[in-house]
């Protein structure tokens, strides 16, 4: 199966010149995870911006700046195949489609989860990939915003009382949970060493510059305030594609773990399931 049979088009896409705020109302209005970036009044793929892009440069307000530009890339008639190992082997959330050099589409592990659900031979345990970092539901919004930088995990289990789950946090609940701060900052500019303090060189030292400044910050709030509180579970002896159909149901990108007794032990994603593929 080729990629054009499965890909997202048309694509919603972010463009250069722009802003972080832009494309920070963009993808929260459309619940996306990330955008491809083209330049102006083009569809020329110039780079990518995720939510990590935008939660790792929270000081920056360009696109240049904030984007990746060395992207990954897939064409319409590149294999399904191709595309999950891409995903499994570099880590990737999405892959652009590029045909004649503009962006024609984009393909995330989502899109390919429809194929997982039809494979009923292989459990869950067969896919496991990545570990599991779990949060108390009193964690602060930022400390677990730091804990899911630090760690690399997009979404972390909640635990309550005795341990168990109560809940899920993703990053596109914490991006959502994001806002915007405008302020105005003041700079002020001093006079050089060997400068003629009379001088109109001289005269920076009682200039100042005004310029607008955004910040990006979250709600001084405990993780259970914005958490998901249904959760949908497996276990590790759960068919692969059970699991695959549960999140194209839900939406969900990933599924957490429990054993008999409904204490947690581990997370399964929606990316882990691609190995599905690779061994079909």
């Amino acid at each position: 199966m080729r990629i054009k049979q499965l890909m997202t088009s048309p694509v919603i896409c972010a463009e250069v010149p722009g802003n972080r705020t832009d494309v920070l109302h963009l993808m929260i209005k459309h619940h996306i995870s990330g955008v491809p970036v083209v330049r102006e009044e083009t569809m020329e793929l110039a780079g990518f911006v995720s939510r990590n892009d935008i939660f790792n440069n929270t000081g920056e307000e360009q696109v240049a700046m904030i984007m990746t530009s060395d992207v990954v890339s897939v064409t319409p008639n590149s294999t399904v195949v191709s595309a999950a190992r891409k995903f499994l082997e570099l880590g990737f959330n999405h892959l652009p489609v590029i045909e004649g050099g503009v962006v024609v589409g984009i393909v995330t592990p989502t899109n390919l989860l429809p194929l997982v659900a039809a494979n009923g031979d292989v459990t869950v345990q067969d896919c496991l990939e990545g570990g599991c970092v779990p949060l108390h539901r009193l964690t602060p919004l930022g400390a677990a915003l730091r804990i899911m930088r630090l760690s690399g995990a997009r979404a972390m289990p909640v635990l309550g009382k005795r341990g168990l789950l109560c809940g899920i946090v993703t990053d596109r609940d914490l991006f959502d949970a994001t806002d915007v701060s405008e302020r105005v900052s003041v700079s002020e500019m001093g006079v050089a060493a060997d400068e003629d303090p009379w001088s109109w060189d001289g005269l920076r030292d009682i200039m100042r510059v005004y310029h607008s400044e955004r910040r990006l910050f979250l709600p001084d709030v405990p993780v259970e305030e914005i958490m998901i509180e249904d959760v949908m579970t497996a276990f590790y002896r759960s068919p692969a594609s059970g699991v695959a159909q549960i999140m194209l149901d839900g939406d969900y990108g990933q599924v957490p773990l429990v054993d008999a007794e409904g204490k947690l032990t581990g997370m399964i994603y929606c990316q882990d399931l691609l190995k599905v593929l690779l061994t079909a």
